[in-house]
């Protein structure tokens, strides 16, 4: 996941998506609306607090 300040480099592959729920096992980030308008954000009143959702930058093929 590219940090906040370069979301407009995200390419929307949902790496960091899949990263959290099916390896890490957590729920913290998703992507929300469709085509032109996606975002990948936390879950509405969750924050990225653990280790491996804090690290999830190390995957994103646009954080490179």
């Amino acid at each position: 996941m590219v940090s906040a300040e370069e979301m407009s480099r995200c390419i929307h592959c949902t790496r960091c998506v899949r990263f959290t729920e099916e390896i890490a096992g957590l729920q913290e980030i998703t992507m929300v609306n469709r085509g032109e308008h996606s975002e990948i954000m936390p879950f509405i009143g969750k924050a990225v607090e653990t280790e491996l959702s804090g690290n999830v930058i190390d995957l994103c093929p646009s954080a490179h």
